[in-house]
């Protein structure tokens, strides 16, 4: 037995069988918001990636060189760890929109033909 099965996910009473899962629940996101969702995560990213190389290596004199050099290369590789992931949120935010207009349209009726209840 887990223990984790046993400990509420909300505000539920620890041990029981509905604290264990969450109430359901319906998000309405139509597709241009995703898309302006995924502009703003790719402008995101761009900016990272910006912040991420701005650090240069030149080294300091005096005895902050060596503190120095490591917090650039430190935030220079996080700069771009985080454009990086903010790039594919806003490909997988893009794509979920994608798909969504593709159910959207694929549900549609087709003129002549009954609709399904």
């Amino acid at each position: 037995m887990l223990l984790g099965a046993l400990l509420p996910v909300d505000d539920g009473v620890p041990g029981t069988a509905v604290s264990a899962t969450l109430p359901g629940m319906a998000i309405e996101v139509v597709p241009a918001q995703l898309y302006a969702l995924a502009a703003v995560l790719d402008a995101a990213a761009v900016s990272a990636a910006r912040g991420g190389g701005a650090l240069t290596a030149d080294p300091v004199g005096g005895p902050l060189t060596e503190a120095v050099a490591g917090f650039c290369e430190t935030a220079g590789t996080t700069g771009r760890c985080l454009a990086g992931e903010l790039s594919w949120l806003g490909g997988a935010v893009a794509a979920a929109a994608d798909s969504w207009l593709g159910l959207d349209g694929s549900l549609l009726s087709v003129p002549g033909r009954g609709v399904p209840e």
